[in-house]
């Protein structure tokens, strides 16, 4: 799955539960209305239909809230292992390079920058040389950097503006400005 699909899923499981919510919500109003008109009504009908109606949309509110909830949690979990799964350590792209590091040679700074900088781009030597660095006690000035750490972040982040979006149901700007189309978040999932 690619960033824009996770985040057009997203996007769609945020509009369901805003529409649910915006249903259930339009019918608690009418339902309110009438118990607060309650002269109208048989104290009977309040207690045996308008109450349980009032009971029961309260209760389709917040289902839909946390059915939004676990939905895009789960999909963000699983986009995550996905994109994880494609970093993981890989013997197929050691080089020559890995058999200074295990022969016994002692390497200084110089020797293992140079290493480092020699395989930008390969997560899985760069990583190597940065576990000799730190075993053998040789402070380098490099970090392993995972080519997904950001993207990560940005996908953590996901779970709660869609959330907040499912909460604020009533106030459409704010999905368009936390999720819409010209919003910072989806300038960079859709990147």
């Amino acid at each position: 799955m690619t960033r824009r699909e996770y985040y057009a899923e997203v996007k769609k499981i945020v509009r369901k539960g805003i529409a649910d919510r915006q249903a259930a919500q339009a019918e608690l109003d009418e339902v309110m209305a009438k118990l607060n008109n309650s002269r109208m009504y048989s104290a009977d009908h309040i207690q045996n239909v308008l109450r349980p109606m009032r009971f029961n949309l309260e209760s389709q509110i917040r289902k839909a809230k946390d059915e939004a909830a676990i939905a895009v949690e789960r999909l963000t979990n699983d986009y995550i292992a996905e994109l994880e799964s494609g970093v993981r350590l890989d013997g197929s792209a050691l080089t020559d390079d890995a058999n200074l590091l295990s022969v016994g040679v002692k390497l200084g700074v110089a020797d293992l920058e140079k290493m480092f900088d020699k395989h930008n781009g390969n997560y899985t030597m760069q990583r190597l040389i940065a576990d000799y660095a730190a075993q053998h006690d040789v402070k380098i000035g490099r970090t392993v950097h995972s080519p997904i750490g950001e993207e990560i972040k940005a996908v953590q982040s996901v779970p709660y503006a869609a959330e907040r979006c499912v909460n604020w149901h009533d106030r459409p700007d704010f999905f368009e400005q936390t999720m819409g189309d010209n919003s910072s978040l989806s300038h960079y999932m859709n990147g």
